[in-house]
């Protein structure tokens, strides 16, 4: 799987931050149930607590959703941050359609040292946000 990831702006805010993830190659995302005609959403734009994320993925097959992750800051001698959107399956009845989600964020920082006894003990630590918005089909 290739994955283009894009922070904007250039610099990271710590209050305001805006994120976008894609996956290139989409399938069709047409299925049929009970219902007649599905459609699997594939773009999901949420926001919340200051982040705003559009993520527009292949679909997923899994009941427990996806997990996508972007690295937000990186240093060479004191680790890293990274970002996590746990992405749920949503099916939607028509491929013009949308679905209200609301979906799980966690900001990870990874701590690191060049120092090898400063690397003892937890290495990372998580916060959470939740995040609401919309998922879509992508545009044919």
């Amino acid at each position: 799987m290739h994955r283009l990831a894009t922070v904007s702006p250039g610099r990271i805010r710590w209050g305001v931050m805006a994120i976008t993830l894609a996956l290139v190659a989409l399938p069709s995302t047409e299925s049929s149930s009970a219902f007649g005609a599905t459609t699997t959403a594939t773009v999901f734009d949420v926001s919340g607590d200051g982040l705003h994320v559009t993520y527009t993925t292949a679909g997923s097959d899994e009941p427990f959703g996806t997990l996508v992750s972007v690295t937000i800051r990186r240093t060479v001698d004191s680790g890293s941050t990274s970002f996590t959107l746990v992405i749920p399956p949503v099916v939607l009845d028509s491929p013009d359609a949308t679905a209200r989600v609301e979906v799980l964020g966690l900001t990870t920082v990874h701590r690191f040292s060049v120092i090898p006894r400063f690397r003892l003990g937890q290495l990372a630590s998580y916060s959470e946000v939740t995040l609401r918005g919309t998922a879509r089909a992508a545009a044919p």
